[in-house]
């Protein structure tokens, strides 16, 4: 089985680590990959290219921007087999104001929030509803949140023409990816054979 992966953070490496473990053979590509290799994360085309020539039987997407990009829904339409959110189940993590929305429509438990387009109409509410205030940007911030330590409010975070305001949630947070893996060889040689959680 030949696997293509895409993107070049600690999740891809893990991910290339355990898959690499999974199959006895073919082969595991990885874009961007190192400098010499040609292809854009971000280019859907080359990708499906690169997929078709190389004899991909699944490609795994790890970054945000191929998935808000189309890239899961363009190999799917190439009859190649992804694992990863298509373009509309991705705005859950692309878009702060997407999924916010999705919370309040189907009764999910959410802090109270609001969105705006514009700065002032942002100030009032910090006005109104006093600190703590979180402010997120709309679309991939990369997770950073900006918390107004001010009485009244305080400054606008300006990204993308959108700025997401919501009554601080206190807590832990984060998120967490799991993959199940099956250890290959003889478990009495290997303390970890059996199933095991990747986080």
């Amino acid at each position: 089985m030949n696997i293509l992966i895409i993107g070049s953070g600690g999740r891809e490496h893990a991910l290339c680590w355990k898959l690499a473990d999974s199959i006895d053979d073919g082969y595991i590509y990885a874009i961007p990959g190192n400098p010499g290799m040609d292809i854009s994360i971000e280019d859907n085309a080359a990708i499906v290219d690169f997929a078709k020539g190389a004899k991909i039987d699944l490609v795994v997407v790890g970054p945000e921007v191929p998935l808000m990009n189309g890239l899961v829904d363009d190999l799917t339409a190439a009859g190649i087999r992804a694992f990863g959110p298509t373009a509309a189940a991705a705005q859950i993590e692309g878009s702060k104001s997407f999924a916010k929305n999705l919370m309040k429509k189907y009764g999910i438990p959410t802090a109270r929030y609001e969105v705006f387009t514009e700065a002032e109409p942002a100030r009032v509410y910090i006005r109104e509803t006093g600190a703590p205030t979180v402010i997120k940007a709309d679309g991939l911030a990369a997770g950073s949140a900006r918390r107004d330590r001010s009485r009244h409010g305080g400054r606008i975070v300006r990204h993308g023409g959108k700025q997401r305001r919501h009554r601080g949630v206190h807590g832990g947070g984060g998120s967490v990816s799991a993959c199940l893996h099956r250890w290959k060889g003889d478990p009495s040689h290997d303390q970890r054979a059996g199933s095991q959680a990747c986080l």
